[in-house]
């Protein structure tokens, strides 16, 4: 505890918790072509508080690695952003691609499109 106490961004982060626990970010699918995870537009990931945990407890049915490996710096703007008491969803860059190159002629699979943004939890 006494190195929390010696670092001003973990002090930081302690007061910012509750805030951020009211909020997941969504990963929305805006454009797909030949998905292998059969992701289509409409399509959400849902992530908890803490960036671990995916919200499967509603949203797209297959959980694609190529689309979420592009989601960490998604998730550390968001928390950021909230931490310095910004709006999350204030975000100039917002959209991100799946790492797959798509099919047209470069050995890859299909690609898509998702808008990233914050949202307030549903209460349980």
């Amino acid at each position: 505890m006494e190195a929390v106490k010696k670092s001003p961004q973990h002090l930081k982060w302690i007061k910012v918790f509750p805030k951020l626990r009211k909020i997941r970010m969504v990963a929305e699918v805006v454009e797909s072509r030949n998905c292998m995870a059969q992701l289509k537009k409409g399509d959400k990931y849902y992530f908890k508080w803490g960036g671990y945990v995916l919200d499967k407890s509603e949203g797209a049915e297959n959980v694609c690695l190529w689309a979420v490996s592009q989601l960490l710096p998604f998730y550390c703007m968001i928390n950021d952003r909230v931490a310095e008491g910004l709006d999350p969803n204030d975000m100039i860059v917002n959209h991100v691609r799946c790492y797959d190159v798509g099919f047209r002629g470069h050995c890859g699979y299909g690609e898509v499109l998702m808008k990233v943004y914050a949202e307030t939890k549903k209460t349980i």
